[in-house]
């Protein structure tokens, strides 16, 4: 499947197997539901496609397909206090069993995270906002952030502050929101490298 942004602000995909092209369709089931910036997304197996986008009322959605039951309605992983999201959220998955999900939002003009695992679902949101680094607190964080899974347990993320620093997190224990490590001081020197 690919998803994208259409010129009305819905959600399209364009879906095909190995033999047959389904062709453009609208993401059904989001209840008049409009999108601003690209929409990500990611397939944990053979079975399924979870895809994230911001909304116009600035919250970050998350709309599961599944091979079962298909496109389910949009669910809002973020709520007004840290809103709204600026850009595309990012993903980064681990197998069937582990998703996180990073965006850049406006208010407090930090990176929001929540982790999802197959156990017990998303982590609370009330835990989930990386710090303005001190020496970024009159900028914050700008753009659509990189995420990545490169082995058991391990993700790391980066972002870029309107100060023009690249940020580096990463973490071992990826439903766990204090096992995060900031990987990069303020002076922009690694601080316990990998």
């Amino acid at each position: 499947k690919v998803e994208v942004l259409g010129t009305d602000d819905k959600l399209y995909w364009y879906g095909m197997t190995s033999s047959i092209l389904y062709g453009w369709s609208a993401v059904p089931n989001t209840g008049g539901t409009q999108f601003i910036g690209s929409p990500t997304g990611v397939s944990r197996s053979n079975n399924s496609v979870d895809l994230f986008a911001v909304g116009e009322d600035g919250l970050l959605k998350w709309i599961a397909w599944r091979s079962l039951t298909g496109w389910a309605a949009p669910v809002s992983l973020s709520i007004a206090d840290i809103s709204p999201f600026l850009s595309t959220p990012a993903v980064a998955v681990q197998g069937a069993n582990v998703m996180e999900l990073f965006g850049n939002a406006q208010a407090p003009g930090s990176m929001y995270q929540r982790a999802w695992n197959a156990v017990s679902g998303w982590t609370s949101i009330q835990n989930a906002n990386f710090a303005v680094p001190a020496n970024e607190a009159n900028y914050g964080f700008q753009g659509t952030p990189a995420a990545v899974s490169w082995g058991p347990g391990r993700f790391d993320v980066f972002t870029v502050s309107r100060n023009g620093e690249l940020w580096w997190w990463y973490t071992r224990s990826p439903t766990l929101f204090g096992g995060w490590v900031n990987g990069m001081n303020p002076s922009g020197g690694l601080l316990n490298p990998p």
